[in-house]
């Protein structure tokens, strides 16, 4: 980066493999984000995706993220034993909610390893509902509270789901 400038490194994601994690890497003041791959036990570091945010491997072979402005989520053919994408982006979810409006916002959004995904939709946070969306495009909400759900996260059993919640004190 700029001299004097240390970029951030964040939201690392360890690959089902064990031989590679990702990470967002920042530049300067955040404006701008792009997705990285660490491999191991090698340490070489390499950008996968210019202008992209937090990333998930998907089951059918994918990674999921989102594009650098965008309120959706795309997914990318990714081989993984290559570690190496192998196509073009295409849509997969449109109006996820982000956790920061720009470039370093993080899509509010898991999902599990059978392919169902959880996601806040929207596009700021807010007062929200968590929505299942199964691998067949059926969508069910999992909750009738509306409260700020920040992070959820598919338990490895897939019986639980763990978010943060923000408290209105202040």
């Amino acid at each position: 980066g700029p001299q004097g400038v240390t970029p951030r490194v964040s939201y690392p994601y360890a690959l089902p493999n064990g031989r590679g994690v990702l990470f967002v890497r920042c530049a300067r003041v955040c404006d701008s984000v792009s997705l990285h791959l660490i491999e191991l036990p090698s340490l070489r570091t390499r950008e996968l995706q210019p202008a992209a945010g937090r990333a998930w491997y998907l089951p059918t072979g994918h990674l999921a993220y989102r594009p650098s402005g965008s309120s959706g989520l795309v997914g990318v053919p990714f081989d993984l034993a290559r570690l190496a994408v192998t196509g073009q982006p295409v849509p997969l979810l449109d109006h996820v909610a982000m956790t920061h409006s720009g470039s370093w916002g993080d899509a509010v959004f898991d999902i599990a390893r059978n392919g169902t995904a959880i996601y806040l939709p929207g596009e700021a946070i807010g007062l929200r509902t968590i929505v299942r969306h199964q691998p067949d495009g059926r969508e069910t909400p999992l909750t009738a509270d509306h409260r700020q759900f920040l992070f959820p996260r598919i338990s490895p059993d897939g019986r639980y789901l763990p978010t943060e919640v923000p408290s209105l004190a202040r």
